[in-house]
């Protein structure tokens, strides 16, 4: 009897530290997706109060496709990340926020185990953006438009998005 307390005693000393981590409250990154969307949604109103442009938005811009689940709303999210690093219309603020809600999904992923995935090729994307350079400000302001349109999108259907 002895010895075999002596011989589980090591397997639970390694396993223990192990399991102490607490499990990531969904409610929690939820209600934090909904505050950075109203963040954003609110810097974007005052910069779209600003500037009022009419612009047939592009295909190749991110978020004219239906959220299909989790990994589609993070390929968006870093299409517009990188329609960002082109175009550079973003403060750094709304840019930030939109990192931060990019982050959150990723641990709302991770909570609901999802696989990861390497992030898709943005040849597409990069070719519009050439196409597009010399209306790159009227880009930039179409697609803060669309990308308010996602996040809007993406908070409504938050509670049903539970596919990877």
């Amino acid at each position: 009897m002895v010895n075999c307390i002596t011989l589980l005693l090591p397997c639970l000393l390694v396993v223990l530290p192990i399991c102490h981590g607490k499990p990531v409250q969904l409610d929690s990154i939820k209600r934090m997706i909904q505050i950075i969307r109203k963040t954003i949604d609110t810097q974007i109103e005052e910069y779209s109060t600003e500037v009022n442009v009419s612009f047939k938005i592009p295909d190749c811009v991110p978020g004219k496709q239906p959220i299909q689940g989790l990994g589609s709303v993070a390929q968006s999210l870093r299409g517009f990340q990188r329609m960002d690093d082109s175009l550079q219309v973003l403060s750094a603020q709304l840019k930030l926020h939109l990192s931060s809600l990019s982050s959150y999904l990723e641990r709302y992923m991770a909570s609901l185990q999802c696989p990861t995935k390497e992030p898709a090729s943005f040849e597409k994307l990069d070719a519009c953006l050439k196409d597009y350079k010399a209306f790159s400000i009227t880009l930039g302001l179409a697609t803060l438009h669309r990308l308010k349109e996602y996040t809007n999108k993406l908070v409504l259907g938050l509670d049903t998005l539970k596919t990877c």
